[in-house]
């Protein structure tokens, strides 16, 4: 190991330790308070048992029994995906058809007409091809189970986040992101004055920035171009039917077309639909709900403030940069401080969320919390 390496890892084991005296006060006061309560066996959220995790239930309604929807998951992948963890997908209150869109064969029960823009490219032929036939509500998510983009509070799966999805909220709003961090997207992506990389303002890392105005104008014509976009990733949403035929079956087809015959690369094309689908479905460029109310109601996860949210955000990612470094072959073992600080950490992470988990099964406090929430 080098002597930037060492140097690096000692510096990082001080700030933990600090972290650790830090996190030691906080859990004293919580204790001598009765605020925490002994955890010492949980259930995990994606299955089987561990000592730091918690159990995400499907959500309670206020309203028994509730109607079954009917609902299509559409997948976007390939020939090479494996997807059978969407076979054991199981969304709540929803009769649940499977469709699996396979990108590069054009052999497949379900397919795009040619491999292009990424996932944007299945959803646009699936509006187009299941216009006059839709379920009540289509959830289009990626092939894989796990990525980056999902949600820390599941594990970044994308499967347990629809095991408990609220299709009330998705009805009473019409179009959801399944992702409710706005990392990456919100309060203010694209700015559409930014026509070139040398645009003042242009910030590197939002390559399809530059690009965003004439794309919108090839595609809305008429329409007046909006100076901001602004949304959380990464084309995985769910849409009602009423959403989806607020708009002419043709608008898709159009879309798709120019999809097909444009130049730009994919990551380009793929990347800017993503900040469109709520201009489509809902009318507005911008669309960054609150995180912690939209975490509320769209999963019954309720954390008591924007604050408490990502104060427990923070300390996740603080625990697997943790998991990592502890992994890591070529770095010291932590010292002992350091090990006691990230093991009280994990607990407090661990009671934090299953706090969430608590008050999201009661339809009163989900009201209270998240209530004001806007469709």
């Amino acid at each position: 190991m080098n002597a930037i390496t060492r140097r690096s890892f000692r510096h990082w084991t001080r700030a933990v330790s600090v972290a650790f005296i830090l996190v030691a006060g906080f859990l004293s006061l919580r204790f001598f308070s009765g605020g925490f309560r002994e955890t010492p066996y949980l259930t995990s959220l994606t299955g089987g048992e561990t000592s730091t995790s918690t159990s995400i239930s499907p959500p309670i309604s206020a309203h028994e029994p509730q109607p079954t929807l009917s609902v299509n998951l559409v997948l976007a992948s390939t020939q090479k995906d494996d997807i059978d963890w969407a076979h054991n997908v199981s969304v709540p209150n929803a009769d649940l058809k499977l469709i699996p869109y396979v990108a590069d064969d054009p052999n497949a029960p379900y397919h795009p007409p040619q491999n292009k823009g990424n996932e944007a490219m299945i959803i646009l032929t699936y509006l187009y091809e299941f216009y006059d036939e839709l379920p009540d509500i289509s959830i289009f998510t990626h092939s894989t189970d796990s990525a980056w983009h999902n949600e820390e509070i599941f594990d970044r799966r994308i499967a347990p986040a629809l095991n408990v999805l609220d299709l009330d909220e998705v009805v009473r709003r019409q179009y959801v992101n399944l992702k409710v961090s706005g990392y990456n997207g919100c309060p203010a992506w694209i700015n559409t004055s930014i026509t070139s990389i040398t645009s003042p303002g242009y910030s590197p890392g939002r390559e399809e920035e530059p690009y965003m105005k004439e794309i919108f104008q090839q595609n809305f014509p008429g329409d007046d171009v909006p100076g901001i976009f602004a949304s959380a990733c990464c084309s995985q949403f769910a849409v009602t039917k009423e959403a989806i035929q607020a708009k002419p079956r043709e608008q898709y087809l159009r879309h798709r077309e120019w999809l097909l015959n444009q130049q730009y690369p994919n990551n380009i094309s793929g990347r800017l639909w993503e900040h469109l689908w709520a201009y489509i479905f809902l009318g507005r460029a911008v669309e960054c709900p609150v995180e912690y109310k939209n975490m509320c109601r769209q999963y019954h996860i309720c954390f008591e403030s924007q604050e408490s949210y990502e104060r427990w955000v923070k300390m996740e990612k603080e625990w697997l940069e943790y998991e990592e470094k502890r992994n890591n072959p070529d770095l010291p073992n932590p010292n002992e401080a350091t090990v006691k600080g990230m093991e009280n950490m994990k607990f407090v992470i661990t009671n934090m969320k299953e706090g969430a988990l608590t008050r999201g099964k009661s339809a009163s406090l989900r009201e209270k919390i998240a209530g004001d929430l806007p469709k």
